[in-house]
C-alpha cells in the first residue's frame, strides 16, 4: 500500500499546480437554459396531441367495432277492450235528445244557405 509519506508527496505536487480557470459563462447558461425550456415545450406539445390523436383513435375504433342489432319487425298492438277495469264501475252516460236530432241531409234539396244567425243588439250609449 501506500505510505504515508507519499500520499504526502503527492498531495503536495497537487497543491502546488494553479486551480483550473471556471468555465462557466452567462450567456451560456441562458443560452443552455432556453435550449431547456424550448425543448421542454415541444415535448409537452407533442406529447398532448399524441394523447389526444390515441384517444380519438381508441373512441372511433370502439364505435365502428361495435355492430348495430338488426331491426326487429313491429309487433302489432293488442286490441283494446271495451270492458273496464276491475274495481271501476261504469254509468250510463245520458244524451240529450236535441242532441241526438241533428242529422245529415238527404238530398240536394235540403242543402241550402246556412241558417242565419241571430241579429246582434245595438247598444245605445
Amino acid at each position: 500500500m501506500f505510505d504515508d509519506d507519499d500520499v504526502r508527496a503527492l498531495l503536495a505536487e497537487v497543491r502546488a499546480e494553479p486551480e483550473p480557470p471556471l468555465r462557466l459563462d452567462a450567456s451560456e447558461i441562458v443560452a443552455r437554459g432556453q435550449r431547456i425550456k424550448r425543448r421542454r415545450r415541444v415535448l409537452t406539445v407533442a406529447g398532448s396531441s399524441l394523447a389526444v390523436v390515441l384517444v380519438g383513435g381508441l373512441v372511433a375504433v370502439l364505435a365502428g367495432s361495435s355492430t348495430p342489432e338488426p331491426a326487429q319487425p313491429a309487433t302489432p298492438r293488442p286490441p283494446r277492450t271495451s270492458e273496464p277495469a276491475p274495481g271501476i264501475v261504469e254509468e250510463p252516460i245520458e244524451v240529450p235528445a236535441s242532441a241526438v236530432e241533428s242529422r245529415a241531409p238527404d238530398g240536394p234539396e235540403e242543402v241550402g244557405a246556412p241558417p242565419a244567425l241571430p241579429a246582434k243588439k245595438q247598444e245605445t250609449g
